[in-house]
């Protein structure tokens, strides 16, 4: 791998990064209508009394500090804690599925290779062995 490489994939990475936050910060603003649109304090609190690019640019500071703020969808309650009452059940889920998918794999890879290899190859077009 050589400088040039790791410096473009470095860069890709971190335009995704940015494309991401920015598709998140912008949906929530876009895809709520004005009247449901949180007022008063809670506006304030959400910065959505300011400009755009005001409530964009504290939005990156904050998760540069890694404060996830209050959820607008659910406005008492802070991502965080969200993030960890959901945390759990996605791990159990998670691991599920992970444990299924090795359990399924390796039983049919078993009986892929236990299979004689005339029979393979009838199977698959080629000539009986002799």
């Amino acid at each position: 791998m050589t400088l040039g490489y790791l410096t473009r994939r470095c860069g890709i990475f971190l335009l995704v990064v940015w494309i991401a936050l920015t598709v998140n910060f912008l949906l929530p603003r876009v895809a709520t209508p004005e009247v449901s649109r949180p007022r008063g304090a809670p506006a304030r609190q959400f910065l959505l009394d300011r400009p755009l690019w005001e409530q964009y640019t504290a939005y990156l500071g904050d998760l540069a500090h890694l404060d996830l703020n209050y959820s607008m969808s659910s406005y008492p309650s802070r991502v965080a804690d969200q993030i960890g009452a959901a945390l759990p059940w996605t791990m159990a889920l998670l691991g599920m599925t992970s444990l299924l998918a090795w359990a399924i794999g390796t039983l049919l890879g078993s009986q892929k290779s236990n299979r004689p290899k005339a029979a393979y190859a009838e199977h698959h077009g080629g000539q009986k062995q002799q």
